[in-house]
């Protein structure tokens, strides 16, 4: 958790080199915070209010896809470990699926895998129950009709031209549903045959995506461990004086007029990347793709430079933001893994808060990156690796933990400034209420690091790492 060396900033520059931009007014200020709550309430609002994925309405959605493709999958692997352990993983996975499916779509679509996990009768008993449900239109009606002669029959009894109309509204539910039992054959038991192709590589995916997700647990709960464990030792280095925070807030009298620039610039980014997003709009109707539209974002970097423009010194800037290697760059990388491992018991209880929201909170989870990356061929997924690992890490970071985290430390304590940037930080990302919770945690985690470290560097490499992470299992979990 210590180093021997201190991590201590390079020297600042004499006050009479800076050449500090005169004092704004009071009113200016104001004005510029007025500015930054409208943006992030109006970005959260609208968030909100946005339409659900255009997969949804098809497919059931990515999230409920990915759900019972897990279910199905830890169904294969523990089944041949015995029926009781089988039974008890599947009847609570099936249980909350059903929990959070709520509109007749998505209990058409997990029809399937009530199918596989507790058998033919029960999904035919849910076909009967959505037949008698109001206002049922005529496609779902024709796919229920399509699930009966499944499990009622089989899926050879399906004409052709129905069987291509559900596959193209239901998708990997359509093929899970008709792989129930061979083509043109005997239905070779309750699970259907593992002589069937489609069958073998619709069981081989779930059983990869249970794998990985259990192995993501595991990762988590280990990580929380280390976490706890990271916390105590610095807590007592901490008391015995051999723990110190890098970063030192400046509080003269001329530091108002120097650090002002750099909430401006959380204004000025945030607008820099909505306009940022027109364009990768304009560059979405052109290209037909997400991940190309998403590179259009990189157009806002230039807008963390903004201080520059509002006579901040370059060096000043600099210090401001952390642009400086503390102990060493790769020192300074590896305290701020270890500072992301001591943190995980924050982010953990971030991701727990966000799981008991969903008892209330109706729009599910759902990461934007989830509808670029899916579809996307080796260029693009290169483009996402670039935006999410790089590009956004250090305008993210040199904006928020750098000049506004600065900012506030003028004024206030580190814990007070790290959650003030960390709720901004989590609004003007657009995934919705429950990913609040978690995004102040990581948030949180970053901030603080800033505030040990005084390096920018630890934060970013963090960013960096986390994205990174995050980005690899979504691509693995869409195959």
């Amino acid at each position: 958790m210590y180093d021997d060396q201190e991590p201590t900033p390079p020297p600042e520059p004499p006050l009479a080199l800076l050449s500090p931009p005169r004092a704004p007014r009071r009113g200016w200020e104001i004005g510029v915070w007025a500015v930054l709550v409208t943006l992030a309430v109006a970005i959260f609002v609208l968030t909100l209010l946005a339409p659900p994925p255009e997969d949804a309405g098809t497919a059931g959605g990515l999230e409920l896809q990915l759900q019972g493709r897990y279910a199905v999958g830890v169904d294969a692997l523990f089944e041949p470990l015995g029926g009781g352990l089988a039974r008890s993983m599947t009847g609570q996975l099936l249980e909350q699926l059903r929990a959070e499916a709520t509109t007749i779509d998505e209990r058409l679509c997990l029809v399937p895998v009530v199918a596989e996990l507790d058998g033919p009768e029960e999904a035919l008993e849910d076909i009967e129950s959505l037949r008698a449900e109001d206002g049922l239109e005529p496609a779902a009606a024709a796919d229920l009709e399509v699930l009966r002669t499944i499990y009622a029959d089989s899926p050879a009894a399906v004409d052709e031209e129905a069987r291509q109309a559900f596959l193209e509204r239901r998708d990997w539910f359509a093929r899970l549903a008709l792989s129930h039992g061979p083509l043109g054959g005997d239905r070779g038991g309750e699970h259907g045959s593992d002589d069937d192709p489609e069958r073998r590589a619709l069981l081989a995916d779930a059983r990869r995506i249970a794998v990985l997700l259990l192995v993501v647990v595991a990762a988590v709960i280990l990580g929380g461990a280390a976490g706890l464990a990271l916390l105590a030792v610095g807590f007592v280095l901490r008391r015995q004086g051999r723990l110190r925070p890098a970063y030192a807030p400046r509080r003269d009298a001329g530091g108002t007029a120097r650090r002002v620039p750099m909430l401006e610039t959380v204004v000025v980014f945030i607008l820099a990347t909505i306009a940022a997003s027109v364009v990768a709009g304009l560059v979405l109707e052109v290209l037909d793709n997400d991940a190309w539209a998403l590179g259009a974002t990189l157009l806002a970097l230039p807008s963390v430079l903004w201080p520059l423009l509002r006579g901040v010194s370059a060096a000043e800037m600099r210090q401001a933001f952390g642009w400086h290697a503390g102990t060493g760059v790769w020192r300074e990388v590896g305290w701020g893994l270890v500072g992301y491992v001591a943190g995980a018991p924050l982010l953990i209880a971030g991701i727990l808060v966000s799981v008991v929201l969903t008892r209330w909170v109706e729009q599910p989870p759902h990461h934007p990156i989830m509808d670029t990356v899916a579809g996307a061929g080796w260029a693009e997924i290169l483009l996402i690796y670039v935006v999410a690992c790089v590009s956004a890490p250090l305008a993210e970071e040199t904006v928020f933990r750098g000049g506004f985290y600065h900012y506030l430390r003028g004024a206030l304590g580190a814990a007070a400034s790290a959650f003030v940037v960390s709720a901004f930080f989590a609004l003007i990302h657009p995934q919705g209420i429950l990913g609040i919770p978690p995004l102040i945690a990581l948030a949180m985690i970053l901030a603080l690091i800033r505030e040990w470290r005084g390096s920018l560097v630890a934060s970013v490499a963090v960013h960096a790492v986390h994205n990174a992470l995050a980005t690899t299992v979504i691509l693995v979990l869409l195959g």
